[in-house]
């Protein structure tokens, strides 16, 4: 049955900080564990002074250990220091996941492209590959 192969996947985060400095903003952008995702953004670009994100991932199950997906997410953030401007912006980006878990090893392999960064950040490119990789039991 499928139900036993497919799964959706939600992640959802926000922030808020009165006062912050370049140490203390929210990392925002990229697809590392440790920032506020936005796929196509090869790194954290932007550090808010708030900000709202959500992923949604369609997860589907090859073998036992491996797994690949779409997904799709949005970030609503005010990064003023950045752009000089007082205003809220949003951004979108979609791309694919694969998972693959190997005993204690595990690869996390994500890419990912953003067609509203190139208007934000027009030096940056709009799409990003991330690998990360794993060992623990």
């Amino acid at each position: 049955p499928a139900g036993d192969h497919l799964r959706w996947e939600a992640e959802q985060s926000f922030g808020h900080r009165t006062g912050p400095d370049d140490r203390t903003r929210w990392p925002a952008g990229g697809q590392t564990p440790y920032a506020a995702p936005l796929a196509g953004a090869y790194w954290a670009y932007f550090h808010a002074d708030s900000f709202v994100s959500g992923v949604l991932s369609g997860r589907h199950k090859v073998s036992e250990g491996f797994e690949w997906g779409p997904f799709v997410n949005v970030l609503d953030l005010d990064d003023p220091r950045r752009r000089g401007e007082d205003d809220r912006r949003t951004f979108w980006g979609a791309g694919l996941a694969v998972d693959w878990r190997m005993g204690p090893w595990q690869i996390d392999l994500r890419g990912g492209y953003s067609p509203t960064l190139a208007d934000a950040a027009p030096a940056a490119r709009p799409w990003s590959v991330f690998l990360n990789t794993g060992w623990g039991e």
